[in-house]
């Protein structure tokens, strides 16, 4: 199997949300993207604690985590993932018309000589801690690689943000 075309958020985050489970919040200021390669299969319904970096098929800091392998350190996009950005210094976390969207700034490497190739990331809460680095969702590039060579790469998310909920 592969990483595949879709896009998914976690339903264990959901389920610790409604009943205050964890500690995952999507007003963490440490939720980061790692990338990740098409080797993987995500599962929407795994626990939360293989819905988190690190762990299950989300294994970090090897294959199938995918690392800069640019020719400048630090790296531009390394395997624990870059910060997402709130506009403003601010979460942006809305509710209108029956609608919970969570959005950030489009998501860059930290250098202009990145080089990877990917197909989707891992959105976690790196200050999380009864489900140490739980994640929010993993997002899907289109079922395609996304390759950079020695250049900027840019997760530019969605118009309905990072993630949404229809109410």
């Amino acid at each position: 199997m592969a990483f595949g075309a879709s896009s998914k958020i976690f339903s264990a985050f959901i389920h610790d949300s409604v009943n205050k489970v964890g500690t995952a919040s999507l007003s963490s200021t440490t939720a980061k993207a790692a990338l990740y390669n098409d080797t993987i299969t995500p599962n929407q319904v795994v626990t939360a604690a293989n819905s988190s970096y690190a762990a299950g098929v989300w294994t970090g800091g090897s294959s199938p985590n995918v690392v800069d392998t640019g020719t400048s350190g630090p790296a531009g996009w390394p395997y624990v993932g870059r910060p997402l950005v709130w506009g403003s210094a601010t979460k942006l976390t809305t509710y209108a018309d029956a609608t919970l969207k969570y959005d950030a700034d489009d998501t860059v490497s930290a250098n202009a000589v990145t080089t990877v190739t990917t197909y989707g990331c891992l959105v976690y809460d790196d200050a999380s801690t009864t489900t140490v680095d739980q994640a929010f969702c993993y997002i899907s590039f289109g079922g395609g690689a996304q390759t950079v060579t020695l250049g900027t790469f840019t997760i530019v998310w969605n118009a309905s943000g990072v993630l949404s909920i229809a109410l």
